[in-house]
């Protein structure tokens, strides 16, 4: 039999801990008023490039990965006034990014937690990491299964 190696990430049982609750508002910035809103309404409406800096602070995510995931370069941001809105597309994909990171804490407690398991290799994955299918909204869908499976403990 196989001898099982310690992972330095912490995975703490759904049933008897008491989670963080965050929200997709919390990572994005958005008022509490907010919060409520249908995420559909929210995108339709668009967000703000004040949002994406509101979710690199929140999610200590590089930029490289960041704005590669979202399809815009570092300069359109810096030139941009935080008020000014972003397009459906973008918009939807800081969503995603925002809802991804909301399941991660609820999975392993902490930001920094789930940024290291972001970046170890997955045995769900054939030993790639899953920071590497930050690519696409298909890659985001397939952390947060893997995700859900940790979450609720279904074997690999």
């Amino acid at each position: 039999m196989a001898k099982k190696r310690q992972s330095p990430i912490r995975i703490v049982n759904i049933k008897t801990a008491k989670m963080p609750r965050r929200s997709t508002g919390y990572f994005i910035g958005l008022p509490i008023e907010k919060e409520g809103a249908s995420l559909v309404e929210i995108a339709k409406e668009g967000l703000t490039v004040k949002a994406v800096k509101e979710l690199q602070g929140q999610t200590n995510l590089d930029s490289e990965t960041l704005f590669y995931y979202l399809d815009i370069s570092a300069d359109v941001l810096k030139n941009a006034p935080n008020e000014e809105k972003l397009g459906l597309s973008t918009t939807d994909r800081i969503i995603d990014l925002a809802q991804l990171y909301s399941l991660g804490l609820e999975v392993f407690l902490s930001i920094d937690d789930f940024n290291r398991w972001l970046k170890s290799p997955s045995l769900d994955l054939g030993g790639e990491k899953p920071i590497t299918l930050l690519h696409s909204t298909q890659g985001i869908k397939k952390i947060q299964s893997i995700l859900m499976r940790i979450q609720y403990g279904i074997p690999v």
